[in-house]
């Protein structure tokens, strides 16, 4: 009795300590019985079977947790199927005149306990039967196919079995380093036993009339898939217009085009002085030129890769091509033009011609090998009107990932740029000039033309004159895309075999690398100056296009869409959104110098959210800028 008397005047600290550990001890008692209660509990799988001719019977497999496993040949839904990942294995389906793929033949679905999940099988790719796939390593091929006759070794596996219709197709092989895909007009044996196969081209819809492709983060996956390294001179020495004009080829081992295992590239050209060469260099200018303007264009960048390719078509046409580049690129431009004053010049060139092959793939629709080859060739152009010297020395360096997404007649860009500049060399004076120098990457779907995109850096420098103002020279360093689909290779849109479109302006930003002012004007007392006072706001398309500039994805065509928008000395605001009619809104303020607008901080709108008081996040930020009072009540923060 003493013992346990003893122990009673513990008794407050340890009742405490016990408390809580059976309060833990209750705590993992029910989370793991509510656990082991929830891995009981069945959920529902939901087979969905689409695009699959009436009547046919479809061929999928399904495995789950615990050994399940069923075989599914219409939709079916699955009741009661324990908790866990499932893998539907979607197989081929034979029919008299053609056979049907799913556009993954892998599809996986998570079932949760207590819930539903639907998985989806979709078979949407018909391969005809005259679509003969040939093994591209083992291909028998006498002689190249340069033309449209060819020529099979007697022994060829293949070579009894094509005939008049077959479309013919293979993917890349030692004779075959973009693919092949031909239509056959005729056969014959020549007096050896070889097969002789009269061919004319076809397109992709010839080998599968309906499709729907779609694949992400594409890399190179063949042997032959990587160009072998090459190096070439971009201009050969040209006929001069007249004795002061001409072209010379690039110096060092620097010059023209290298490409090798490590996955870089290189374009560069040195031109001594100006020219035109026919096909190449397009040189016009109103006086003649006697400087070595264009010293020098450097390109270069690690390997494109296709990020992601889609496409949709049938019988009808294409309905959908979706895709997008993603590259490193750097550039640099040299530029050097003595004084001299002389109206409006234009350099303008494009090369190599063929473009570089730098990378290939090979996506697999069912049993068909699709052969993209991707490539790329330098466009530049040097033009303005100048008044005096120009000379700078500018770099530029660039990680994108930019394409485009046509669907039903519709063009939606996608972009995503990060961009520094570097000025090695300051600009002289220039009433204006701009130079331009760039990339396109372009791809080619089994040698015929398909979606490419322009990537080309460019520098002004210009003048700035305000009546009754300061007057002052900028340089400017911008990156301007361009992305654009033809469509040759799904015998064109609508029927049209050369159809394309185009976004001309898919993304660009312009940054001033250096100013010049002279002639400045004066600056007003500040204590004449009112800070709130609302100013003068430059032209609504100049906010717009400073707007624009903000935008780093996908937007409706018609984007920005504006709505009030008030200045102050040194200040804007305006209010946007990227969609018609959107209740999602950003109020962007600028820095403001005359008519360009600087950014200064972007305004979301919130709601309930304790740290920010505010009824628009960042409105601390805007407030430790010290800006105008009307613009801290025109957008709504609090003072």
């Amino acid at each position: 009795m003493t013992r346990w008397t003893s122990l009673l005047p513990l008794g407050g600290r340890a009742r405490k300590v016990a408390t809580a550990l059976t309060a833990v001890v209750t705590a993992c008692a029910l989370v793991a019985g509510y656990r082991w209660w929830s891995a009981q509990q069945g959920g529902a799988l939901v087979v969905v079977v689409k695009e699959l001719p009436s009547g046919a019977a479809a061929d999928v497999t399904v495995r789950g947790p615990g050994g399940f496993q069923r075989h599914v040949t219409v939709s079916r839904t699955f009741h009661d199927v324990p908790a866990g990942r499932y893998t539907l294995d979607v197989g081929p389906v034979r029919g008299a005149n053609a056979d049907v793929y799913p556009t993954h033949p892998t599809v996986t679905a998570s079932v949760k306990a207590g819930g539903t999940e639907t998985a989806e099988a979709l078979y949407a790719n018909v391969v005809p039967h005259t679509t003969k796939v040939l093994d591209a390593s083992r291909l028998g091929l006498v002689g190249g196919i340069t033309d449209n006759r060819l020529v099979f070794d007697r022994d060829a596996t293949h070579a009894g079995k094509l005939a008049a219709g077959d479309v013919i197709v293979a993917g890349i092989g030692p004779k075959t380093p973009e693919g092949l895909i031909r239509r056959v007009t005729a056969t014959r044996r020549d007096d050896r036993g070889r097969l002789v196969v009269d061919t004319r081209p076809a397109t992709l819809r010839d080998a599968l009339p309906k499709a729907r492709i779609d694949f992400r983060d594409v890399r190179p996956d063949s042997p032959h898939s990587e160009p072998t390294s090459a190096s070439r001179t971009l201009f050969a020495p040209g006929a001069a217009n007249d004795a002061t004009a001409q072209v010379k080829k690039a110096d060092g081992p620097g010059s023209g085009v290298q490409t090798g295992g490590d996955g870089t590239f290189t374009i560069s050209a040195l031109l001594r002085s100006g020219t035109i060469i026919e096909n190449k260099l397009d040189f016009e200018c109103s006086a003649a030129l006697t400087s070595n303007p264009l010293q020098q264009i450097s390109l270069g960048g690690q390997q494109p890769g296709l990020g992601e390719f889609s496409a949709d078509w049938d019988w009808s046409g294409v309905h959908k091509v979706r895709y997008a580049f993603t590259l490193a690129e750097s550039a640099r431009i040299k530029v050097d033009m003595p004084a001299s004053e002389r109206k409006k010049c234009a350099f303008k060139f494009r090369e190599p011609d063929p473009a570089v092959k730098v990378a290939a793939f090979t996506l697999p629709v069912g049993p068909v090998p699709v052969v993209i080859v991707m490539e790329v060739s330098m466009v530049a152009s040097l033009e303005g009107t100048l008044k005096s010297d120009l000379s700078f020395d500018l770099g530029q360096q660039a990680r994108l990932t930019a394409g485009m997404e046509w669907k039903g007649g519709r063009k939606t860009p996608i972009a995503s740029f990060k961009n520094d500049f570097t000025l090695h060399k300051g600009p002289t004076f220039a009433l204006e000039g701009t130079a331009k120098a760039g990339l396109r990457i372009g791809t080619k779907i089994y040698g015929a033309a398909g979606p490419y995109l322009d990537i080309t850096p460019g520098y002004k420098i210009s003048e700035v004159d305000e009546i009754g103002g300061q007057s002052k020279a900028e340089l400017k360093g911008g990156l301007y895309t361009a992305a654009g689909i033809e469509f040759a290779p799904w015998g064109g849109a609508d029927g049209k075999p050369t159809a394309a479109v185009e976004i001309s302006d898919l993304y660009h930003v312009e940054k001033v690398l250096k100013s010049y002012v002279w002639n400045p004007s004066p600056t007003p007392s500040p204590s004449k100056t009112d800070p709130g006072k609302q100013a003068a706001c430059p032209p609504e398309d100049g906010i717009r296009q400073a707007i624009k500039q903000r935008i780093t994805g996908p937007v409706d065509p018609g984007a920005p869409f504006l709505g009030q928008y008030k200045c102050w000395n040194g200040w804007a605001a305006a209010v946007w959104s990227g969609e018609p009619a959107s209740d999602s809104v950003v109020i962007s303020v600028f820095h403001r110098d005359r008519s360009r607008l600087d950014p200064a901080v972007d305004l979301l709108p919130v709601m309930d959210d304790s740290a920010d008081p505010d009824w628009v996040r960042d409105c601390r930020k805007l407030r430790s800028l010290k800006p105008p009072v009307g613009l801290i009540d025109f957008v709504g923060c609090e003072r």
